[in-house]
């Protein structure tokens, strides 16, 4: 008999390459903020206000609200290379 594919195995490790990447991304943009920056509120959602330091926690502890900044960041960066890839494409022509 066949073994299927381990679709939730596969998710948490997608997941953990995203977050990776995000924090890769987030972590030295940060270092260069002073804390007032980094504890000013940054983000609503729904009724909850986080700050970039919070975010960062959320992110690390794979909270809900750390899973939801990772996708919205994971859907910027790909929208950007989209952009990207159709303006190189553009200027190519």
């Amino acid at each position: 008999m066949a073994r299927g594919r381990n679709f939730e195995s596969e998710k948490k490790k997608s997941f953990a390459d995203e977050k990776q990447l995000a924090l890769e991304e987030l972590i030295p943009f940060l270092e260069n903020l002073s804390d007032e920056m980094l504890d000013r509120p940054y983000m609503s959602v729904g009724p909850d206000t986080f700050t970039l330091r919070q975010i960062i926690s959320e992110i690390e502890e794979a909270t809900e609200y750390g899973r939801l900044f990772v996708q919205m960041l994971t859907d910027h960066r790909l929208e950007l290379a989209k952009r990207e890839e159709q303006f190189n494409g553009e200027s190519e022509s």
